[in-house]
């Protein structure tokens, strides 16, 4: 005899027959139909969709990265080593940065007198921006407004 918990029996009524599923155990022939009970769980929110759908995606990519490295002949050690060098190059990155800073700072006075021109020649195209903008408005082009002056 069958234990129910070892065993699934679905009825399927078009065909007039029982379908049965079995986990373990015996197969019983004769059996009477389960009823599928409606999922009872509450709706799932749209921010609990997106959530599980991430993880979907979570999961396929680390799926296609682990089927590239095997295709490529490498291991999750390999990377991991990768990895490390490519941290590592950050840290040297960012220390000839901090060295940058420090010649640069140590040659001020140059890069105020630079970063004035800079903003002076930012002021002066903004200006030249704001002088054609009126002039469109006033369905004007630049050109006409410069050749009247010479005139």
């Amino acid at each position: 005899m069958m234990n129910a918990n070892m065993s699934l029996f679905l009825h399927n009524s078009q065909l007039g027959d029982v379908n049965l599923i079995a986990l373990g155990g015996q197969i019983k022939k004769s059996c009477r139909p389960v009823k599928i009970v409606e999922n009872r769980l509450p709706p799932i929110s749209a921010k609990e969709d997106n959530i599980m759908q991430l993880g979907i995606k979570l999961v396929n990519n680390n799926l296609n990265n682990e089927q590239l490295l095997e295709d490529q002949g490498k291991t999750n050690d390999d990377i991991q080593r990768l990895s490390k060098f490519v941290n590592e190059l950050e840290i040297r990155k960012a220390d000839k940065e901090k060295v940058d800073m420090m010649i640069d700072s140590e040659s001020q006075p140059m890069n105020n007198i630079q970063d004035d021109i800079m903003q002076l020649s930012i002021k002066l195209e903004n200006n030249h921006l704001n002088i054609k903008q009126v002039l469109e408005g006033q369905n004007k082009n630049i050109d006409d407004v410069q050749v009247r002056d010479r005139e």
